[in-house]
């Protein structure tokens, strides 16, 4: 096997929430192929924490108002998505809580978080109190996940609760550069730049090291596909190969096919993963465009095996695709 050029890696700028980083030299080709890549995963894979749904005091909807505040519930809201909040251990779910009362500023760092989570912009404002007799009292939920999750995705488990828009990657921007280089008498390799702009709650340096090691492991799979094993028959799929109990609205299902399977009593990873096809396209308004969908989230979960991957998607308007509602 020919020898590839070996690149080395220098960060030419570091800051806490900024790091430009060289890559060099690549074979030609390879700076635009590493660069997409590591793009497409630093703004979508890294994990994050965000608050995800948000229960204020004698609120029922957004679209209220607080007696003595001067924002109004949906700007409210819109401030809770600008909390940056960086992990500190592995959790699920974690809560914090706000109690404020009296003239002023209600900040990020006002709120009292748990142990899980550290804020890193606690002077970021949430709402103003405009007398000494407001007051602003709300709980906050908490929890992990990796790129973005639409409010209209999350699960509501009480009256009041308000869903949020949860921008899990801790990553803001990206760009890269590809650039001509020299490797001995030879002018067309490639140097890579990246620039990475974060929020504050990963190190750039760490960010981009993360992503190689994502790129690398998927690499590595392809890499271990074996086509003599791929020819041996194939275990039998039993429901107990599989021990995921998350809830499907953890895996960025919408809210029409969430309802479709609630009303079957459907609501985990694993029960669905044990269907077949034509199981779940019997249910009403669940058709091929939910399938398709809920493939394609198991898919970025890691599932690609199992009864429900079995066969293509029907055509929409053809069998059991007819009764689903758009």
């Amino acid at each position: 096997m020919l020898d590839f050029a070996r690149p080395r890696v220098i960060q030419t700028h570091a800051a806490p929430t900024y790091g430009r980083f060289v890559v060099e030299p690549l074979d030609p080709g390879y700076g635009t192929t590493l660069g997409n890549a590591l793009r497409r995963i630093l703004l979508r894979s890294l994990p994050g924490a965000a608050i995800t749904r948000v229960r204020i005091a004698g609120v029922w909807h957004e679209f209220s108002t607080i007696e003595g505040v001067r924002e109004d519930v949906t700007e409210i809201v819109l401030n809770l998505k600008g909390i940056r909040l960086r992990a500190i251990t592995e959790f699920r779910e974690a809560r914090a809580t706000l109690f404020a009362q009296g003239e002023g500023v209600v900040r990020a760092g006002d709120v009292d978080w748990p142990a899980e989570v550290e804020v890193v912009n606690p002077d970021h404002v949430i709402a103003t109190l405009d007398n000494d007799q407001a007051r602003l009292e709300m709980d906050l939920w908490i929890g992990r996940g990796r790129g973005y999750l639409p409010a209209e995705a999350q699960e509501i488990r009480s009256i009041g609760e308000i869903p949020i828009d949860a921008i899990f990657t801790p990553i803001l921007k990206v760009n890269y550069v590809v650039e001509h280089t020299r490797v001995g008498g030879a002018t067309d390799y490639d140097r890579l730049i990246m620039e990475i702009v974060t929020d504050g709650t990963v190190d750039p340096a760490k960010a981009l090291v993360e992503a190689a090691r994502i790129l690398v492991q998927h690499a590595k799979w392809i890499a271990e596909f074996d086509s003599e094993a791929a020819e041996q028959p194939a275990e039998e799929w039993t429901p107990a190969q599989v021990d995921d109990t998350r809830l499907l609205s953890e895996i960025g299902l919408s809210q029409r096919v969430l309802n479709a399977l609630r009303a079957r009593g459907i609501e985990r990873v694993s029960q669905v993963l044990a269907m077949r096809p034509d199981q779940l396209l019997g249910i009403r308004n669940f058709g091929p465009r939910a399938l398709q969908e809920l493939r394609e989230r198991l898919q970025e979960n890691g599932y690609t095996e199992g009864p429900l991957f079995t066969g293509a998607v029907p055509e929409v308007g053809v069998g059991a695709g007819e009764g689903e509602e758009d």
